[in-house]
């Protein structure tokens, strides 16, 4: 890439991520937004969670009955018992998938507590992603790509607006950063 070392156009990188820090404002209004999205897939959610108690009903109801068969059914006590062990597991394992299913609200806290600790340290941790992730979050984070020009300037033409918002109808679109020296290191802007 135009004689640019790696290394370079790394540290280019970092700085510009070091300096992406979102306000008080930024982080609430993210939280904000991503709990009005969470809400809408917590139907799927609640669905799901209906869905898996009815099985840990049926199977109730299958081991019931197979309970009542085997009252009426002595002869076929062995055949009826292993029947009822294996429902019994397949209750337990319904039981917490359902159990699962329900704490969805905790899934939420995660991911936030995710997505945060991973803007508080994306200059970190954005080099330890995997080449599929990184090419995901480079479109997330930077969506006009990362470009070098020919005077070695590192130019990033858009940033994510979760990192532009500052309260105002027109966010900042661009932003250039580091000039490149010959030896590799990046100066300060």
């Amino acid at each position: 890439m135009l004689g640019l070392r790696q290394e370079s156009l790394h540290e280019a990188v970092s700085e510009e991520l070091a300096q992406m820090n979102l306000s008080t404002t930024q982080q609430d209004k993210l939280r904000e937004t991503l709990r009005k999205v969470w809400r809408s897939h917590e139907k799927t959610l609640i669905e799901r969670a209906y869905i898996a108690d009815g099985r840990v009903n049926v199977l109730k109801d299958r081991k019931a009955k197979m309970l009542d068969s085997l009252v009426d059914n002595p002869e076929l006590k062995e055949d009826i018992r292993e029947r009822i062990e294996a429902t019994k597991l397949e209750i337990v394992e319904a039981e917490k998938a359902a159990a699962e299913a329900h704490d969805f609200e905790k899934d939420f806290d995660e991911f936030i507590s995710f997505a945060f600790d991973f803007m508080d340290n994306k200059e970190v941790k954005w080099w330890e992603l995997d080449k599929q992730t990184l090419v995901v979050y480079k479109q997330i984070v930077f969506p006009g790509g990362i470009q070098v020009t020919p005077n070695k300037k590192v130019y990033i033409p858009k940033i994510s607006p979760i990192y532009t918002f500052k309260n105002q109808k027109t966010p900042q679109n661009e932003a250039i950063f580091g000039q490149i020296t010959d030896t590799g290191g990046a100066a300060h802007r």
